[in-house]
């Protein structure tokens, strides 16, 4: 508060003009002197007493309390991707202790710890390899006060991409197989095959596989690629199995076959009983291309049939000719193997496929065979058809055996 000022010069003049004596002026100037001096007073006693009821009213645990407060020199850190130490500044009277209490990455808590001494902490952060950002918190706690610290760390690497354009399976063919892939990523890479008869090399982005001629059981592979960027690491695989050449369904389809089907025609006639009417020998004409079919129906006949080795299906195109037989004195004979139908005496060219499977002999059951499918519902059979000499006439057989309904090869060798 500020002092007021009181003008002391001119009144004793204007009680001397009004009459006033000496003595009585005298009396005035002590009154004013008593008053300001109890103003003084009052003002000294009430700044001594506010203080006094404020620590009047303080108890015991309020100044424990106050006596146990933590402070921390900073509650912010940033570390770099590549790890390091912090240490901040602690005051507290009574004893503390520090804990990681909360975080966010993939690898837990482990990638940050602390150290408490004589008025510090010590934070330490490991290196990022997790390609992202992370964060977390340290509490700092005394008896009844406690203080969090919050944790980052960066990332400044590009995320790593990596990606396979390829199968994730591949299954490979006994007689020695290849195959190419390519891989996309945004940084460096290498593959690897973790056998010796299973060979990769690289051209750029294109992976070349090389499988060795398989001699033996059935054996797998792995193949691996491998992308890398700083602290980061990325890795696909190709799983790899190389057939044996027993499993090769090509193989299968070899040798000595019956044909079985649901009835059998001749001369016009049906025979209603399912069995083999027929043999054949299958050969191998180029490994995993084609295959030569003989004596089908009638001796003598070749008939070629291709392989698909993606669908592992051996196709059979009807209406090439299978047989050219010459008679003494008669014509020339023009065998085509088709899809006839016995009863209105028409046929049908189109394609049928053979698929490795099981199925019955007539005898046993489960016996290996070619199962065929693709034929055409009006012409459900199979069979000769013959041309003669230089017309274009086309007749059926009728000393010859006709297959009509389900059918399929069977192994089984003629004569059985």
């Amino acid at each position: 508060m500020k002092a007021l000022s009181i003008p002391f010069i001119g009144i004793c003049s204007i009680y001397r003009e009004q009459g006033y004596s000496q003595s009585r002026t005298k009396r005035f100037m002590k009154n004013i002197y008593h008053y300001l001096n109890n103003f003084t007073m009052r003002r000294l006693l009430v700044m001594i007493a506010i203080p006094l009821l404020v620590l009047s009213a303080c108890g015991e645990t309020t100044k424990e309390e106050i006596a146990d407060v933590l402070l921390i020199s900073q509650d912010n850190v940033a570390f770099p991707m590549e790890g390091g130490t912090a240490t901040i500044s602690v005051a507290c009277p009574s004893q503390w202790y520090s804990i990681v209490s909360s975080y966010s990455s993939e690898s837990g808590s482990a990638w940050i710890t602390t150290t408490d001494s004589d008025g510090k902490v010590t934070i330490t952060v490991t290196a990022n390899e997790t390609g992202d950002s992370r964060k977390a918190s340290v509490t700092l706690a005394s008896g009844t006060d406690t203080k969090e610290i919050k944790v980052s760390q960066s990332w400044s690497g590009a995320m790593l991409s990596l990606k396979i354009n390829g199968p994730e399976n591949m299954e490979l063919d006994s007689e020695g197989d290849n195959f190419m892939f390519s891989v996309e990523t945004n940084d460096e890479w290498n593959v690897k095959s973790d056998v010796s008869w299973l060979t990769v090399s690289t051209e750029g982005k294109l992976v070349k596989v090389n499988a060795a001629a398989n001699e033996g059981a059935h054996r797998d592979a792995t193949i691996t690629v491998t992308a890398s960027a700083t602290g980061n690491s990325q890795s696909k695989e190709i799983k790899i199995s190389q057939i044996s050449r027993d499993e090769n369904p090509y193989f299968q389809m070899l040798g000595s076959f019956g044909l079985y089907a649901e009835r059998w025609y001749f001369g016009g006639n049906a025979i209603n009983v399912p069995s083999i009417g027929s043999y054949c020998t299958i050969e191998q004409k180029e490994y995993g291309k084609s295959f030569t079919i003989k004596d089908l129906f009638v001796e003598g006949t070749e008939y070629e049939a291709s392989y698909d080795k993606d669908t592992k299906k051996m196709v059979l195109t009807l209406g090439s000719l299978c047989l050219t037989r010459a008679f003494e004195q008669s014509d020339t004979y023009y065998y085509y193997l088709v899809q006839p139908n016995i009863t209105e005496r028409k046929f049908e060219t189109g394609i049928l496929y053979g698929t490795v499977g099981t199925a019955t002999d007539g005898t046993s059951d489960n016996c290996q065979a070619i199962l065929l499918e693709g034929f055409d519902e009006a012409y459900g059979s199979l069979g000769l058809i013959v041309r003669i000499g230089a017309t274009t006439d086309l007749a059926m057989l009728s000393d010859v055996y006709y297959a009509d309904g389900k059918m399929y090869f069977v192994r089984a060798e003629k004569g059985e």
